[in-house]
Protein backbone atom coordinates (compact mmCIF):
# COMPACT_ATOMS: atom_id res chain seq x y z
CA UNK A 1 0.00 0.00 0.00
CA UNK A 2 2.88 2.78 0.80
CA UNK A 3 4.53 1.17 -2.39
CA UNK A 4 1.56 2.50 -4.68
CA UNK A 5 1.31 5.95 -2.42
CA UNK A 6 4.86 6.66 -2.75
CA UNK A 7 4.97 6.67 -6.78
CA UNK A 8 1.85 9.14 -7.12
CA UNK A 9 3.48 11.34 -4.42
CA UNK A 10 7.19 11.50 -5.81
CA UNK A 11 4.90 13.04 -9.01
CA UNK A 12 3.07 15.17 -7.25
CA UNK A 13 5.95 16.17 -5.51
CA UNK A 14 8.02 16.44 -8.80
CA UNK A 15 5.40 18.51 -10.94
CA UNK A 16 5.32 20.98 -7.45
CA UNK A 17 8.94 21.68 -8.16
CA UNK A 18 9.06 21.90 -11.27
CA UNK A 19 5.94 24.26 -11.98
CA UNK A 20 6.43 26.04 -8.83
CA UNK A 21 10.28 26.47 -9.34
CA UNK A 22 10.58 30.51 -9.86
CA UNK A 23 10.81 31.38 -13.71
CA UNK A 24 14.15 32.40 -15.40
CA UNK A 25 13.84 36.17 -15.99
CA UNK A 26 15.63 37.18 -18.96
CA UNK A 27 18.29 38.67 -17.05
CA UNK A 28 19.35 35.53 -15.40
CA UNK A 29 19.47 34.03 -19.20
CA UNK A 30 23.38 35.27 -21.00
CA UNK A 31 23.07 35.64 -24.68
CA UNK A 32 26.04 34.96 -26.55
CA UNK A 33 27.09 38.29 -28.14
CA UNK A 34 29.84 38.44 -30.61
CA UNK A 35 32.27 40.58 -32.05
CA UNK A 36 33.10 40.39 -35.95
CA UNK A 37 36.69 41.09 -34.98
CA UNK A 38 39.39 40.99 -32.28
CA UNK A 39 42.04 43.34 -34.31
CA UNK A 40 39.66 46.49 -35.65
CA UNK A 41 42.14 48.00 -38.13
CA UNK A 42 39.44 50.51 -40.27
CA UNK A 43 38.32 51.41 -37.13
CA UNK A 44 34.44 49.81 -37.25
CA UNK A 45 32.92 46.37 -35.59
CA UNK A 46 29.87 44.42 -35.89
CA UNK A 47 28.76 43.13 -33.37
CA UNK A 48 25.61 39.78 -33.33
CA UNK A 49 23.74 38.93 -30.50
CA UNK A 50 20.82 36.19 -30.29
CA UNK A 51 17.39 37.45 -30.42
CA UNK A 52 15.72 38.24 -26.94
CA UNK A 53 12.26 36.85 -25.86
CA UNK A 54 9.58 39.46 -27.66
CA UNK A 55 10.23 42.00 -30.60
CA UNK A 56 10.19 45.11 -28.71
CA UNK A 57 13.07 44.03 -25.98
CA UNK A 58 15.04 47.05 -25.16
CA UNK A 59 18.77 46.42 -24.20
CA UNK A 60 21.78 48.86 -23.70
CA UNK A 61 24.90 48.39 -25.48
CA UNK A 62 27.60 49.68 -23.21
CA UNK A 63 31.22 49.99 -24.61
CA UNK A 64 33.94 50.57 -22.40
CA UNK A 65 37.58 51.30 -21.89
CA UNK A 66 37.77 49.45 -18.66
CA UNK A 67 37.10 46.20 -17.90
CA UNK A 68 34.73 47.14 -15.47
CA UNK A 69 33.10 49.84 -17.20
CA UNK A 70 33.92 52.32 -15.26
CA UNK A 71 34.51 55.19 -18.27
CA UNK A 72 32.15 54.26 -20.88
CA UNK A 73 32.66 55.36 -24.27
CA UNK A 74 29.46 54.75 -25.38
CA UNK A 75 26.27 53.75 -23.81
CA UNK A 76 22.96 52.98 -26.30
CA UNK A 77 19.83 51.86 -26.14
CA UNK A 78 18.76 49.67 -28.76
CA UNK A 79 15.03 48.10 -29.14
CA UNK A 80 14.44 45.37 -31.82
CA UNK A 81 17.68 44.72 -32.99
CA UNK A 82 20.22 41.51 -32.92
CA UNK A 83 23.29 43.36 -34.87
CA UNK A 84 25.24 46.63 -34.43
CA UNK A 85 28.09 48.33 -36.81
CA UNK A 86 30.24 51.16 -34.47
CA UNK A 87 32.64 53.33 -35.63
CA UNK A 88 34.90 56.11 -35.03
CA UNK A 89 37.02 54.36 -32.63
CA UNK A 90 40.12 55.76 -31.69
CA UNK A 91 43.24 53.06 -31.27
CA UNK A 92 43.10 51.13 -27.92
CA UNK A 93 41.15 48.16 -26.41
CA UNK A 94 37.47 48.13 -25.87
CA UNK A 95 34.73 46.73 -24.02
CA UNK A 96 31.51 45.38 -24.74
CA UNK A 97 28.19 44.08 -22.90
CA UNK A 98 24.64 44.46 -23.15
CA UNK A 99 22.39 45.32 -19.97
CA UNK A 100 18.71 46.02 -19.51
CA UNK A 101 17.51 48.94 -18.14
CA UNK A 102 18.20 47.66 -14.40
CA UNK A 103 21.39 47.64 -15.80
CA UNK A 104 21.82 43.80 -14.83
CA UNK A 105 23.82 41.79 -17.61
CA UNK A 106 22.06 39.65 -20.17
CA UNK A 107 25.26 38.48 -22.53
CA UNK A 108 28.95 38.03 -22.05
CA UNK A 109 31.43 40.40 -22.21
CA UNK A 110 33.29 40.56 -25.33
CA UNK A 111 36.83 42.84 -26.04
CA UNK A 112 38.38 44.07 -29.67
CA UNK A 113 41.09 46.56 -30.09
CA UNK A 114 41.47 48.93 -32.92
CA UNK A 115 44.86 49.83 -34.19
CA UNK A 116 44.28 51.86 -37.74
CA UNK A 117 46.23 51.72 -40.58
CA UNK A 118 49.69 53.58 -40.69
CA UNK A 119 48.93 56.98 -42.70
CA UNK A 120 52.35 57.01 -44.36
CA UNK A 121 50.95 53.47 -45.83
CA UNK A 122 48.26 55.25 -47.10
CA UNK A 123 50.13 58.20 -48.47
CA UNK A 124 52.62 56.04 -50.26
CA UNK A 125 50.02 54.15 -51.76
CA UNK A 126 48.04 57.52 -52.89
CA UNK A 127 51.43 58.49 -54.62
CA UNK A 128 51.89 55.16 -56.62
CA UNK A 129 48.22 55.73 -57.54
CA UNK A 130 48.35 59.17 -58.79
CA UNK A 131 51.74 58.37 -60.82
CA UNK A 132 50.32 55.27 -62.46
CA UNK A 133 47.29 57.49 -63.15
CA UNK A 134 49.61 60.45 -64.30
CA UNK A 135 51.40 57.87 -67.22
CA UNK A 136 48.21 56.54 -68.22
CA UNK A 137 46.84 59.72 -69.01
CA UNK A 138 50.25 60.86 -70.43
CA UNK A 139 49.93 57.83 -72.40
CA UNK A 140 46.72 57.82 -73.73
CA UNK A 141 47.04 62.28 -75.32
CA UNK A 142 50.56 60.57 -76.63
CA UNK A 143 49.27 57.41 -78.45
CA UNK A 144 45.85 59.67 -79.54
CA UNK A 145 48.01 62.43 -80.95
CA UNK A 146 50.45 59.93 -82.68
CA UNK A 147 47.71 58.33 -84.46
CA UNK A 148 46.56 61.52 -86.28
Amino acid sequence: MLKSLAMPIFKVLFIIVVFMHPVLSHSDIRQQLTVSTDLATEGYVTLNWDDFEGDEVSVNLQVATDQSFQTLVRDLKLRGQKQVHLSGFTDGSYFVRLVDDERQLLTNEVSFQVKHRDLQMAWLLFAVGLVLFVLLLFSIIRFTHQNK
